[in-house]
């Protein structure tokens, strides 16, 4: 439960300094439930995660797609699901973004 304690810590630090965004918000409860689940049901979840998150990617303002510049979350998700290579660690510019979504 250690684990689950610090994502306690992290979302309420976030909401302190007021930078809790909503993949935050999502990431931290996706960790939350992965942590309580067996690990037959994580697929699961993450297909669940990826599909919302890239149709709000689509919708949202630039400014929550730029945490993509820092890591390459959506093919962190691809490698989790299904094993497929993480080729791109970071999008260098937000256009390359928006030709992966």
């Amino acid at each position: 439960m250690l684990l689950d304690s610090y994502l306690n810590n992290v979302r309420r630090n976030f909401k302190k300094k007021e930078v809790l965004f909503d993949f935050d918000k999502g990431f931290i409860s996706l960790m939350h439930k992965l942590i309580s689940l067996p690990q037959k049901e994580h697929k699961k979840e993450l297909i669940s995660f990826r599909m919302n998150w890239q149709t709000c990617l689509k919708k949202e303002a630039s400014m929550q797609r730029e945490l993509l510049l820092y890591f390459n979350y959506l093919g962190w998700l691809d490698y989790q699901i299904d094993n497929k290579d993480f080729k791109k660690l970071c999008f260098w510019v937000l256009e390359d973004i928006d030709a992966a979504l």
